[in-house]
């Protein structure tokens, strides 16, 4: 009787609430999926986008992309293998670990990350459809080399492929998620280790990304910024949700404190 009352109690707030958690979070994923294919932009716009940014990087000093893929590539082939399975765990199957875990285990750091999450997907929407931009490995003339598809034969070639925006590099969710999940986890986390673990997780995904020939550094940094926006937002509109949900303070005490 013990472990069947332990097991009901298990997920915060229940397991219908915990239910509840995972399907608004699959509803607001499906939406950002879908959303993000169909807002693919025309293909002479997004890679003239994708020129300028080499053109930006140059100014700055930072086009080192192709080089950080040729090293990456000359490397032991562990090095690329690691950098592939991050790439493409990433965004899927590292983030709803996570946040499973959060809600489980630190339910207290839960709410935020969900509406952090929220926001951003809805910045990365926006960035796609105002800002369509190819990444490397679609950007000829540069030499660099797809990774993952080097044949570019499964671009569509299956349903995940099918809902696939191939010019959605900026703003760079793979960034912002981890950024995200860097901070969280070092927060949330108890053990040093596992701290130490989150706080390099997101400059391993910006080099799987990198590496890989699907972002841009400047996507990374607008990733970076698209984070910040969605968490003061998210921050923002839970305040005055709160303050307008909080019950009104009884008259008589209310007029107790407004006496000098």
């Amino acid at each position: 009787m013990r472990v069947l009352t332990a097991v009901r109690a298990f997920p915060p707030h229940g397991w219908i609430a915990f239910g509840a958690q995972l399907a608004l979070l699959f509803a607001v994923n499906a939406v950002y999926e879908i959303g993000r294919a169909l807002l693919e932009g025309d293909a002479a716009v997004a890679t003239a986008h994708a020129l300028d940014i080499v053109r930006a990087e140059r100014a700055l000093g930072i086009f080192v992309e192709r080089d950080i893929q040729r090293l990456a590539t000359d490397a032991p082939g562990w090095v690329m293998d690691t950098l592939i399975w991050t790439y493409r765990n990433c965004q899927r199957l590292i983030t709803w670990s996570f946040v499973i875990w959060l809600y489980l285990r630190r339910n207290d750091h839960y709410r935020a990350v969900r509406n952090t999450i929220f926001a951003v997907d809805a910045i990365g929407l926006a960035g796609y459809f105002l800002y369509p931009t190819a990444p490397p490995r679609l950007t000829a003339g540069f030499g660099f080399v797809d990774s993952l598809d080097p044949l570019q034969e499964n671009l569509r070639s299956s349903l995940v492929g099918s809902l696939t925006n191939l010019y959605a590099a900026v703003p760079s969710l793979h960034t912002a998620y981890a950024l995200l999940f860097g901070i969280v986890g070092w927060r949330a986390c108890r053990h040093l280790v596992f701290r130490v673990a989150w706080a390099c997780y997101p400059g391993l995904v910006v080099l799987a990304t990198v590496a890989t020939g699907n972002h841009w550094l400047l996507d990374a940094v607008a990733g970076a910024a698209a984070l910040g926006v969605a968490a003061l937002v998210a921050s923002t509109i839970s305040r005055r949700l709160g303050a307008a949900t909080r019950p009104a303070a009884p008259p008589d005490l209310a007029a107790r404190s407004a006496e000098p």
